[in-house]
């Protein structure tokens, strides 16, 4: 399986969701005195088991798929459920159209001093890596990046990386993945979320991208929902052989980080429905106990889905599923999984 490049997202970029592993940047902060006024909900890990004699690329699709199934199940318990109207036959402009009318209808959230937006972007990976003599060790990492932003934007804002799970490896002789040592939780934190501040700059001023959505970042976005279109694949055309494609992971990397204002998704939704070749691909996807709809474009290895509530306007995660057999994964085998949640909590404080 070819290795992931994240589409529009240039290094050297300020803001940034990194994992547990990733090194302390430089000029940046970890703290390991802070409280955090969530705690999200570990789902259920039971025994995958061995399921007879199917061959090993099916051993690994179906235990993907049983994590998949407990971890999006388990992730939004106590979210109420979506209202959405989904006609039998909608395209994607229809569902599209129907989330960015909802978006606009809904009110914006407004925090208190004492309030902060909580987000939580809960990833299931499945990845090929490369050990010699021609075979591959399928690894799985199951996590969770929280972000709390406080009601005075310009303060310090908070991210919590961790295992859901230890990272795991596919075992042969058990058939089934099999978790290493567990990692240790980052917490970060950084002035209007800039974990990677730059020497002399200001952080509330950085200019953003599609991954890191900064108020400088929006407020440049075209409101044109055309014109927003041609901005988002412009954006993405350097990132790859398929841009359209590239250009719906980039809508996707914003969508995920859970900042964008209610208007500026909504338009984000229309400006979608000039992607050529974008399908319904699950006209009824759960999560947890809120229903989405999947919209979806597929490229020679790989499809890019996006679930939205058409009734609601909430953006309810994203997924990449392999479209060929890959490096012993079979074709529908989903290897990165992403459900979203964001709510209103007291803020984060700091002890001493």
């Amino acid at each position: 399986m070819p290795s992931r490049v994240a589409p529009c997202d240039p290094a050297n970029e300020q803001g940034m969701v990194f994992h547990p592993n990733s090194p302390v940047p430089q000029g940046g902060s970890v703290s390991d005195t802070i409280e955090l006024g969530v705690a999200l909900a570990d789902p259920p890990m039971g025994p995958l088991g061995r399921p007879g004699s199917a061959s090993r690329p099916a051993l690994i699709a179906a235990a993907v798929a049983s994590l998949l199934l407990v971890t999006v199940a388990g992730l939004v318990r106590g979210q109420p459920s979506g209202s959405a109207e989904r006609p039998e036959g909608a395209g994607p402009g229809v569902v599209l159209r129907a989330a960015a009318a909802a978006a606009d209808s809904s009110p914006e959230p407004v925090l208190e001093l004492d309030q902060a937006r909580y987000t939580a972007m809960h990833e299931v990976t499945v990845e090929a890596v490369a050990v010699g003599g021609g075979r591959t060790q399928i690894i799985q990492a199951d996590v969770v990046t929280e972000e709390w932003v406080p009601g005075d934007p310009r303060a310090d804002w908070v991210q919590r990386v961790r295992d859901v799970v230890p990272p795991a490896q596919w075992d042969d002789a058990t058939e089934r993945f099999v978790a290493g040592l567990p990692t240790e939780p980052a917490h970060w934190r950084g002035r209007c979320g800039a974990y990677y501040p730059v020497p002399d700059g200001d952080p509330c001023r950085r200019p953003g991208l599609w991954q890191d959505t900064t108020s400088v970042f929006v407020a440049g976005l075209p409101r044109d929902p055309q014109a927003l279109w041609w901005r988002l694949r412009a954006d993405a055309a350097a990132n790859g052989s398929d841009p359209d494609r590239e250009a719906l992971e980039c809508a996707a990397q914003a969508l995920n980080r859970g900042l964008l204002p209610l208007h500026v998704r909504a338009n984000l939704y229309r400006a979608l429905t000039y992607l050529p070749g974008l399908t319904v691909t699950r006209r009824v996807v759960g999560v947890g106990s809120r229903q989405g709809t999947a919209l979806g474009l597929a490229g020679d290895r790989e499809q890019v889905e996006i679930v939205v509530d058409p009734g609601s306007g909430d953006y309810l995660g994203y997924s990449r599923r392999l479209t060929t057999d890959q490096d012993g994964l079979p074709a529908g085998t989903a290897v990165d999984s992403i459900a979203v949640t964001s709510t209103v909590v007291p803020a984060v404080t700091r002890h001493g």
